[in-house]
């Protein structure tokens, strides 16, 4: 999980929510198509085709949006709806295990101790785990563990204390959103071993850096590859040498 950037409002969705104040999202769905295209292609755009909250790739037959404030919360007697059409409670989001798929970085059987992301958070109003506006832009709070056949995320205390974020929190987080999930533990190590056997090489700091390059994208956020902040992990200061460079914001 990762700072991601947030790009300006698609004018489908701002012009229909001006019209349709108490509309709700099923509402935009069925009845705005072109801003509904509008809204995926902003978040592909401003997300690096990458999943909110595992860093999947997401291709066009595995995605959502995904809300983080549940819809469903209507504590706000006088406006029950306003977590529905808010650009700001919009994500970028792979189906958590649940599309079926020969790819079995995207879905793996069994389901029910493979999903993740939005399907493991559900329509729970969470209070308490990181909102992914709120995950540090400069550091990074997450450290990963690689065994025999998978890898593993958690939370990074050093940094998390440098980030003035609450460990306990963090690994709420990856609880809550099934972050270590058999799958994702896999699809880690899937990504991870071809960038292994470059490193096994011994490559210098300068060639260090082009592989941040390849594997992290560039200024507009497009080449990306699965699992950003676990590639950040792994190259370390030739990761942070890369995203100084190309002003890195997200």
């Amino acid at each position: 999980m990762k700072f991601c950037y947030k790009g300006n409002e698609p004018d489908g969705l701002r012009q229909y929510r001006e019209s349709h104040p108490d509309s709700r999202w099923e509402n935009f769905r069925r009845e705005c198509q072109g801003g509904l295209n509008e809204v995926y292609e902003q978040l592909c755009q401003d997300q690096g085709e990458l999943c909110v909250y595992c860093e999947l790739k997401v291709s066009k037959e595995n995605r959502q949006v995904e809300h983080f404030h549940d819809k469903s919360d209507e504590s706000d007697a006088a406006n029950p709806t306003k977590w529905h059409l808010t650009w700001k409670n919009m994500w970028y989001a792979c189906m958590g295990g649940t599309k079926q798929s020969g790819n079995t970085n995207e879905f793996m059987p069994p389901i029910e101790n493979n999903r993740s992301c939005g399907q493991v958070k559900e329509n729970e109003i969470f209070q308490n785990i990181i909102a992914p506006d709120e995950v540090s832009l400069l550091l990074r709070i997450f450290r990963y563990k690689q065994g025999a056949d998978a890898v593993t995320i958690h939370p990074d205390e050093e940094l998390c204390l440098q980030a003035n974020v609450d460990v306990a929190r963090v690994q709420r987080t990856i609880d809550a959103l099934g972050l270590n999930c058999p799958r994702l533990c896999k699809a880690r190590l899937s990504v991870l071993r071809p960038l292994n056997r470059r490193l096994n090489h011994r490559p210098d700091f300068q060639e260090r850096v082009r592989l941040a390059s390849h594997y992290l994208g560039d200024a507009q956020r497009q080449n990306r590859t699965s699992f950003f902040t676990m590639i950040r992990f792994i190259l370390k200061d030739a990761a942070e040498e890369y995203l100084r460079s190309i002003e890195y914001n997200g």
